[in-house]
């Protein structure tokens, strides 16, 4: 987020398309028939995407999963600017839920880390991060996790989220794209390049 400080091992940098605009290569295009669970919320303040139909039925299935979690993370997906830290941090001041800024908690631990052995505690550390975070509270928010997609890391982002909501309800904004039946990070033919089945996630898009 603007105005915190990274330590500089852990600044985080997406990758660029041949024609480096902006952030627009990270995502894949929407498909054009949507599930019934995707919903529009462009151009709607925080309050207006809480009190809408996203927000709510995002809220149901964290309180739902919350009573008996499955492992299966609540995915808050969409083009950059379209509402997903705003639908998150809505979520979190209407209901008292903790919201865990993943980048700014691993870095922290992670500094400390010699760098060969980062790949080997990161899952431990996103586990104790989220664990400190969420307290007591059977459901977490969870954002900027852009740090899980570091290549020297070895981390699967949906596996990691899928490992913490084993123990609560979790909702995370994901930074890559989606195109209805896979998440992905950086667009196809970029190194870093990478895909993920959804099928043991529940995927809410704002568009």
């Amino acid at each position: 987020m603007a105005g915190q400080m990274r330590p500089p091992s852990f600044s985080i940098s997406r990758p660029h398309s041949a024609d480096s605009r902006d952030e627009i290569f990270l995502f894949s295009q929407f498909p054009a028939t949507l599930p019934a669970f995707v919903f529009s919320v462009v151009g709607l303040a925080a309050g207006d995407c809480m009190e809408g139909e996203l927000g709510q039925r995002v809220a149901e299935a964290l309180v739902a999963q919350s009573a008996a979690p499955t492992g299966r993370p609540v995915i808050v997906a969409g083009s950059p600017g379209s509402g997903k830290s705003r639908l998150l941090r809505a979520l979190a001041v209407r209901h008292t839920w903790p919201l865990l800024n993943t980048n700014l908690a691993l870095a922290q631990v992670l500094v400390a880390v010699p760098e060969a052995e980062r790949a080997y505690r990161v899952g431990d550390a996103m586990v104790d991060a989220a664990d400190e975070a969420a307290g007591t509270s059977g459901v977490l928010l969870i954002d900027d996790i852009e740090l899980l997609f570091t290549s020297a890391l070895k981390v699967n982002p949906l596996k990691m989220l899928a490992r913490i909501a084993r123990n609560r309800a979790i909702a995370a904004v994901w930074p890559g794209g989606w195109d209805g039946t896979e998440l992905s990070w950086a667009i196809a033919g970029h190194p870093e390049h990478r895909r993920w089945p959804a099928e043991r996630a529940m995927v809410f898009a704002v568009i």
